[in-house]
């Protein structure tokens, strides 16, 4: 069964984006999480919660971000109701792949680690994109007219303060660290 001709072609293109997006997000985990287990290995498989994450998201959630958006793509009606769990456990997921590429401080193009705050606006476009798929559906489920744009802007608002809260508080842990680890005072 697929969607109704009588849709409108907005739904229509919005389900396609949204099940491309989910097969790239589902790839791109995939592809991530083997690129850091020949890198990080024995970091991954020593640590549990990691390993749990690493299992859950090449078994779990990428399959199921991968069939999700393929049924989207075909335009099949039993992928509609997937698609918000898809979307909550991507943004869950990337959040802390995000966190952990960060703790590990890769990746590091030009052999610079990249600084604190760029994980985080990368964390705050992969939400506001899931964010926008997932309202998107819940307009069509709804009949409503959309969410008012003030409450789109003021999340976006909440999530980059948060964001620059954490840079800011990471930044300091790792300064001070380092100043422990070197033997320096701290101040």
């Amino acid at each position: 069964m697929s969607f109704t001709s009588s849709e409108p072609p907005y739904v229509m293109f919005t389900a396609r984006f949204a099940g491309i997006a989910l097969i790239l997000i589902g790839a791109a985990l995939i592809l991530g999480w083997l690129l850091v287990l020949v890198k990080h290995g024995r970091n991954v498989l020593d640590n549990n919660p990691r390993l749990g994450y690493c299992v859950c998201d090449i078994s779990l959630l990428s399959v199921g971000c991968i069939i999700t958006g393929i049924g989207l793509v075909a335009g099949e009606i039993w992928a509609r109701p997937l698609l918000l769990v898809a979307v909550g456990a991507a943004a869950f997921d990337l959040t802390h792949t995000l966190i952990y590429c960060a703790e590990i401080s890769w990746p590091q193009p030009f052999g610079f680690t990249l600084p604190t705050w760029v994980y985080s606006v990368v964390i705050l476009l992969i939400l506001g994109a899931l964010m926008a798929i997932g309202w998107s559906d819940i307009d069509r489920i709804t009949g409503t007219n959309g969410i008012p744009t003030w409450v789109f802007w003021v999340s976006i608002g909440l999530g980059l303060a948060t964001g620059v809260a954490i840079a800011w508080a990471t930044s300091v842990v790792r300064r001070r660290s380092a100043m422990i680890s070197s033997g320096l005072p701290v101040k």
